[in-house]
């Protein structure tokens, strides 16, 4: 009996070869890839939305949740982790700066909380944006009702008179009721858009849908293989009328015609650019502006998708997290983008991070113009409570005592209004 045979040999080789495939597969692919929508996510968003399936960015995701069931093989996978890469600030080791902290705590800044306007300025002829406040509040062309995410409507269609009224005119059901638990993916948080009454919205099985605002009727639809962004997407006509969207997915921030869903392939590589945010983009003159979960501040040409900038909003930093997450508004008038920042990690452990952690669980006032920061606005200090600012800010012409002031509006998790007189200046009133 010959035990290398050619044909044993061959069947040794093609068994080893299926072996290492369904191998790779399982510790490169995502779980999200194993489904033959990735067929409709190439159609719908090309080859950018697939492309992640397969990396060895994955490797790590997938050999790390694997490697949980079993807690001293995870241990080892770890320990060999901080040996040969170095160990995360995430890590609970030990005190990595033993220099004496009560000096650190004595030199972080103090904030005076007063009730009412805090200085004597004559604001009397301020110039309030009253166009943009109106622009503002007539459409509802990016999540949360604008770049002041107001979710305010000048609309009089629907009021106090007429409201108890109202009747169900349609309703879109994107999953079969007995399909659900198969297709549910995720809960859907983006706020919907509508551009020339066309309403933008997305599903929890992760389609973006295109329908008549008036009737439901479907337009088009659009499948990706992952959630679309979870805090919005922005809206765009430009002056020769054409209609555009621009959503996050993954990574990736797509520029879609928005009256056929059509990618614009001369956007960035084959209709997406790298950005990394699930925050609403937003529009200022030519550039389309992103915040992302990498803590930068990037820039693109609104046509090309070409990077004009990137400015890191944590300059100094001796801690993880602090991503900018909650939300971000844009005061075009001044070139102004407020962002709102999470509490620094680890959590509810700060040893290893030691003094302010500055501009966590902040408000940042970001000048688009000059590239820089122009103020910030820390709520918690070494913050060890998860008390980040998940709200986006608010801007509003206030009215105090007959008199307007531009101000930027922060709701927090402490159940405190945080208003700043004066975008320009770090002056505030509660």
């Amino acid at each position: 009996m010959k035990i290398f045979s050619l044909r044993n040999t061959l069947i040794f080789f093609l068994t080893t070869c299926l072996f290492v495939f369904f191998i790779s597969i399982k510790l490169f692919f995502l779980k999200e890839c194993y489904t033959i929508k990735i067929f409709s996510a190439y159609k719908s968003f090309g080859y950018n939305n697939i492309k992640q399936c397969y990396s060895k960015n994955n490797l790590e995701h997938n050999v790390k949740k694997l490697s949980k069931n079993f807690p001293i093989f995870f241990e080892f996978l770890r320990k060999q982790k901080r040996n040969y890469y170095g160990s995360s600030n995430q890590d609970l080791l030990t005190i990595s700066n033993k220099y004496n902290i009560e000096n650190v705590r004595d030199s972080m800044d103090n904030y005076k909380y007063t009730k009412g306007i805090i200085n004597k300025k004559d604001y009397e002829n301020i110039k309030l944006t009253d166009e943009e406040s109106l622009i503002e509040s007539s459409n509802w062309n990016r999540s949360h009702g604008g770049n002041w995410n107001t979710h305010y409507s000048n609309s009089n269609k629907i009021n106090k008179n007429n409201i108890n009224k109202l009747k169900l005119v349609w309703k879109n059901q994107s999953i079969a009721t007995k399909k659900l638990k198969k297709e549910y993916k995720l809960n859907v948080q983006l706020n919907p858009i509508i551009i020339n009454k066309k309403l933008f919205y997305t599903t929890p099985d992760n389609k973006l849908m295109a329908v008549e605002a008036k009737t439901g009727k479907k337009v088009w639809e659009l499948q990706s293989l992952f959630p679309p962004s979870r805090r919005g997407m922005v809206g765009f006509i430009d002056e020769k009328k054409n209609e555009y969207l621009f959503l996050p997915i993954r990574g990736k921030i797509y520029k879609i015609n928005a009256k056929n869903g059509k990618l614009i392939f001369n956007f960035g590589k084959n209709g997406a650019i790298g950005s990394g945010t699930i925050i609403a983009p937003m529009i200022y003159k030519n550039f389309l502006v992103s915040i992302t979960l990498n803590r930068a501040i990037q820039t693109f040409d609104i046509n090309t998708g070409q990077k004009l900038y990137s400015k890191d909003i944590h300059p100094e930093r001796n801690f993880s997290g602090a991503a900018p997450w909650g939300g971000t508004a844009l005061d075009k008038a001044n070139g102004l983008v407020f962002v709102v920042t999470g509490n620094p990690i680890p959590s509810l452990y700060g040893v290893n991070r030691v003094g302010a952690n500055k501009n966590s669980s902040s408000i940042i006032a970001f000048d688009l113009n000059t590239q820089k920061i122009l103020w910030t606005f820390q709520d918690v200090n070494h913050d060890l409570w998860d008390f980040d600012i998940s709200s986006p800010p608010v801007l509003h012409n206030l009215k105090i005592d007959g008199k307007f002031y531009e101000v930027v509006i922060a709701l927090t998790k402490q159940g405190m209004y945080f208003y700043w007189k004066e975008k320009q200046e770090n002056q505030y009133l509660i």
